[in-house]
């Protein structure tokens, strides 16, 4: 601790370090306590806290703590170009908080504590750049201390007050992986002020190395929190997955919270939510999200990653604004939600292309404002500009109201398109000059008062200016008003004939009038006429043809419709009320007729009828090589124009009212819709659904059927003619006899990994719904769906199967095809404690989970669950509770129990509890006469067989098979399991755990790995008062020939040093090494007990 004045610290060459290496979760770490003292001034290269780029390395647990004094200026000298920091994580930031490639168990935390005032100038800062188990490795926030008194801190890049950070990175995976750790850092300046000027910043970004980590926390994670102050950056990246390869597992996120109305983010060139560069599963969980809860965040540009398009958010809460200069998201990558609840949503329109495209647009509180900042000016109106684009529109629905507007949008308004998906802003009203009563022509004799008008509505302040035979006019002589919307021409004279018109402005445009004659003459002067034009209308509006007619002395007009007069039309101005087609599209001509002479003129009124569907097309199902047929029927005029689509997809040269595929195949099938437009607008049609169904496969039996007396946990199963079959999309359907739907299975729900999340045994998995093994697909309902002694009808949606080539099989539609009744009841389980499990449905139950599920918690009896011959491929958890249980197989080579269960198949739920096969979580359980195989292929991951919680778990004659991981004895003084006369095979630290494991005349085999490689038999992660595993008579061998230098076991590194393993009377074969053991990297090793 350092207290008084000042203390100044000036050597470019030199850097400060605060770390302490080996630092364990309760001991003590590195600190360096300024905040007693009032300056601290540091000139220096650089500075790092719990990183060994700025000291020794050391294997691992780097920590430290800065508290800063009141007042600190750090200038810190040490540049790093900007293409290195985006591609080598391994680079040396100016100012580095936890870097530790070995990895940092949970609990080393590392604090950056800012003082009343601080100033930062600095090239690069990183935190969190290594490998972790804790909610924040690396923490930058103000001083508990200091909370009330205004703190500020200041960031800017290394040239000075105009120049920025280049980069600024939290939640840093580095250079390591592994499959348990991973990257976090927090920046919270919640409390005090914050300005800083960025160029690139990035959050949540993960490592070039292998990283397979899933569930609970494990996520590469940086977090950006402050109430007050300004963040200007560059680009922002929120979710980075841009150096991993594509077995990488574990997910990336970059959230940022912005609350108060005084904090600012602002976003200059690109900010990229959920980037990702490969498909993986770590992409495909890489995620991005801002929170903007009564604060600003102004952005130029917004895009998401390719393969985490769901993962990409944006929340607006509060009276939080949003302002947008360009777009966000994309339609081939829109944002996954956009959450708008109270708050404004400002946008500059450019053009007609939509601003947001976003999957789930979520609406809340009372109303969302939206206001155009800035808008172009078009060349035609109406225009419709499609602001949102959204897949499903969800909470408050469309309660978006319109703000504040520039000028040039009069009368616009908002609306809720529901066939484009949009919101659109329609600008209905043409903001430039537009001309409504057109000036008249004169004639007279010399020494008239000539006097020229025209009125004409616009947006701002109008000008005007008068021409006569193009020529620009001025005031003098007799000539005036030539720059107001009256001409005068005073005295006038012969030479005055000619032909005038306006030119009409204000800021958006011009408008032009018709030209029109003056003929000052002497005499009788023949008819003209002038300003006679087209007119094109939408059927119901009003026309006006309206014609300046000149001529001494005054002519007589007359206007005809194709040929024949209309009575009473004799001015100047002809109007036609609610035009109808065909009555009102005609050729209108008008006659001026005096002493001097005849003029005509004619123009053509056209009558436009905007498309309206007559009749829609109609969804059809049909089989391969069948012939498609859709078709609109349409009430229009001038015939419209067609386009089909195939979802959001139009169809080349699909162009016509019907639309006609031959031979279709599976790849047909869709969504279809037509556009329809003329000149009057444009109608989309509905939906219609277009399903192939194959002519290859279909389903022969359904099972259970037309059957009584079904066990409660029964799993339903479909047979098929096939076996070339795969899962489609739709529904399975599970409904009682009154028609009560008790069990829907939605393919939609099913998550990346093509399972769903249930409740097995009180602990949640991921699971499939539908698994299909050869030509038979079994369907697992979810615990406690059916009931006893009631009759159930299942219908399955054509689709829901799917033959190889994606053709459709036809499901089951008719409530009396699939129907079966569940026995009428079940043992008590409180007087009976012996029952059987068969697959084939012969038994109490159907399935091993089922019998689990009825034996109470607590009973207090001995149950005996035979297990008759069969497959069971299921996840088995025996929770808690449970005790003094007996499973009896009818032999290891009868009853298998399988599944593919594993840390990357149960994504985001991953831990050593969800990604075992069958959790045993009670005690005095026996299992005898069984096979207990996780068949997750080898380099699937950690995939337990087993796993041991409860105490005096017995395994008599049983196999316990798996890759990684195969058996794990959980937990110190818990846990014991006793293994007699079973086959145990795997490849790497198969047998491992904290508890206590006795092995008693077993076979322990290793798999052969890739390439050959070695691998470790177990991995001992005993306490000092447990006896750990003990092998006795056992036979250790190998699964293949020339397998060589294998271990008998490992040690767990420096957070377990008293593993205990021995290896007692056993037989073992050559490809042991001769070392025995393997270091997994303990220091200090006096304390194994190998």
């Amino acid at each position: 601790s350092v207290v008084g004045g000042a203390l100044v610290v000036t050597n470019p060459d030199a850097s400060i370090s605060i770390a302490q290496g080996q630092y364990s979760a309760n001991g003590s770490k590195a600190i360096l306590d300024l905040s007693g003292l009032d300056f601290f001034v540091v000139k220096a290269r650089g500075l790092g806290i719990g990183s060994v780029h700025y000291e020794v390395p050391v294997a691992q647990r780097n920590a430290g703590t800065l508290y800063l004094a009141k007042t600190n200026l750090i200038a810190l000298s040490s540049r790093l170009d900007r293409a290195v920091c985006i591609t080598n994580p391994v680079v040396t930031n100016s100012l580095e908080m936890v870097y530790v490639g070995a990895g940092n168990n949970a609990g080393t935390l590392s604090f950056l504590y800012l003082g009343l005032s601080n100033a930062f100038f600095v090239d690069s800062m990183g935190f969190g750049k290594s490998k972790a188990s804790a909610n924040s490795a690396a923490v930058m926030m103000f001083n508990p201390v200091f909370i009330g008194q205004s703190p500020v801190a200041y960031f800017r890049g290394a040239d000075g007050d105009q120049s920025r950070i280049t980069w600024w990175a939290i939640g840093d995976m580095a250079d390591a992986g592994s499959s348990a750790q991973y990257a976090v850092g927090t920046n919270n300046f919640t409390g005090g002020y914050v300005n800083a000027l960025v160029d690139i910043m990035s959050l949540g970004r993960d490592c070039s190395a292998s990283q397979t980590g899933t569930g609970g926390d494990r996520i590469n994670r940086g977090v950006l929190q402050f109430d007050n102050g300004i963040f200007d950056v560059n680009v922002l990246i929120l979710g980075n997955q841009s150096l991993g390869g594509g077995a990488n597992t574990t997910p990336n996120a970059g959230y940022v919270f912005i609350t108060n109305g005084s904090a600012i983010l602002r976003v200059n060139e690109e900010l990229q939510l959920a980037y990702t560069k490969e498909n993986s599963t770590s992409a495909r969980n890489t995620f991005g999200q801002i929170i903007v809860d009564g604060a600003t965040l102004c952005l130029n540009q917004a895009n998401v990653g390719q393969y985490s398009v769901s993962n990409a958010v944006i929340c607006v809460f509060n009276g939080g604004k949003m302002y947008l200069t360009n777009t966000i998201a994309s339609k081939s990558k829109p944002l996954g939600r956009l959450e708008l609840a109270d708050a404004t949503l400002g946008v500059e329109i450019k053009g007609t292309n939509p601003k947001i495209w976003v999957t789930n647009l979520v609406t809340g509180g009372s109303a969302n404002t939206i206001e155009i900042t800035a808008a172009a000016t078009f060349d035609v109106y109406p225009v419709v500009i499609p602001l949102i684009k959204y897949v499903s529109l969800q909470g408050n629905s469309n309660n978006f109201v319109l703000g504040l507007t520039p000028p040039n949008v009069p009368g616009a308004y908002l609306t809720n398109n529901p066939n484009t998906s949009s919101i659109d802003l329609v600008i209905p009203n043409d903001p430039r000059p537009v001309i409504t009563t057109q000036p008249s022509g004169f004639a007279g004799p010399v020494g008239s008062t000539v006097v020229l008008s025209v009125i004409a509505a616009g947006v701002g302040e109008l000008s005007y200016q008068w021409y006569k035979n193009d020529t620009p006019l001025v005031d003098g002589g007799n000539v005036s008003g030539t720059t107001t919307s009256t001409l005068t021409i005073l005295n006038a004279q012969l030479e005055d004939s000619g032909i005038y018109k306006v030119v009409i402005s204000n800021s958006y445009g011009t408008a032009v009038s018709i030209p029109v004659s003056v003929t000052i003459s002497t005499g009788y002067v023949p008819p003209t006429i002038t300003g006679l034009s087209d007119q094109v209308v939408l059927q119901g509006q009003t026309a006006t043809f309206t014609v300046s007619v000149t001529g001494v002395p005054t002519p007589w007009i007359q206007w005809y419709k194709n040929g024949l007069p209309i009575a009473g039309a004799n001015s100047t101005t002809l109007v036609i009320y609610n035009c109808q087609y065909p009555d009102d599209e005609a050729v209108y001509s008008v006659v001026a007729t005096n002493l001097a002479g005849v003029a005509s003129n004619y123009a053509t009124l056209t009558v436009i009828v905007p498309p309206t569907i007559i009749s829609q097309p109609s969804s059809v199902t049909l089989p391969v090589g069948g012939t498609l047929t859709l078709a609109v029927n349409v009430n229009a005029h001038p015939a419209p124009a067609y386009q089909w689509y195939k979802g959001a997809d139009p169809i080349p040269n699909a162009t016509n009212s019907f639309l006609v595929i031959a031979n279709v195949q599976p790849g047909h099938a869709g969504v279809y819709k037509v556009k329809i437009w003329n000149d009057g607008g444009t109608v989309w049609s509905d939906d219609a659904a277009v399903v192939v169904t194959s002519i290859s496969v279909s389903w022969t039996n359904l099972a259970p059927s037309g059957t009584g007396d079904v066990c409660l946990d029964t799993l339903l199963r479909v047979k098929f003619n096939s076996d070339q079959v795969t899962l489609g999309t739709g529904t399975l359907r599970v409904y009682d006899s009154s028609g009560t739907l008790v069990e829907t299975i939605d393919l939609s729900q099913n998550a990346p990994n093509n399972a769903q999340l249930r409740t097995i045994g009180g602990g949640t998995y991921y699971a499939y719904p539908v698994i299909i093994r050869s030509n038979v697909a079994t369907i697992y309902l979810r615990s406690g769906v059916l009931t006893s002694n009631t009759t159930y009808y299942v219908l399955i949606d054509t689709g829901f199967f799917k033959d190889m080539q994606g053709a459709s099989i036809v499901g089951v539609t008719d409530p009396n095809t699939w129907r079966f009744t569940t026995k009428v009841a079940l043992p008590d389980p409180y007087t009976t404690t012996n029952i059987t499990v068969a697959a084939d449905g012969s038994g109490d139950f159907a399935t091993i989970q089922g019998a689990i599920d009825w034996i109470p918690v607590g009973a207090g009896l001995p149950y005996t669950v035979l297990i008759k011959r069969g497959v069971y491929e299921e996840i088995n958890r025996i929770p808690s509770g449970k005790n003094n249980i007996t499973f009896i197989g009818e032999g290891w080579r009868e009853t298998v129990i399988t599944y593919a269960n594993n840390n990357s198949f149960q994504l985001q739920n991953a831990s050593t509890s969800t990604r075992v096969m069958f959790y045993i979580g009670g005690n005095d359980i026996v299992f005898k006469n069984i096979t207990f195989t996780n068949s997750t292929p080898q380099g699937g991951s950690q995939a337990e067989a087993v796993r041991v919680q409860g105490s005096r778990i017995l395994f008599d004659n049983c196999n316990l098979c798996s890759y990684q991981d195969t058996v794990l004895i959980n937990t110190a003084m818990a846990s014991a399991g006793y293994f007699n006369k079973c086959l145990i095979q795997g490849d790497v630290d198969f047998i491992w755990g904290s508890g206590i494991g006795y092995f008693k005349d077993c076979e322990v085999r290793a798999m052969r790995r890739p390439n050959n490689a070695s691998g470790v038999y177990t991995q001992a992660r005993t306490d000092s008062s447990t006896y750990g595993f003990i092998f006795v008579d056992c036979w250790v061998t190998a699964s293949a020939p020339g397998m060589t230098n294998w271990s008998l076991g490992r040690d767990a590194g420096n957070s377990y040093p008293y593993g205990n393993v021995a290896w007692i009377n056993c037989r073992m074969d050559s490809h042991i090494s001769a070392a025995g053991w393997t270091d997994g990297g303990l220091t200090d090793k006096t304390t194994l007990r190998f």
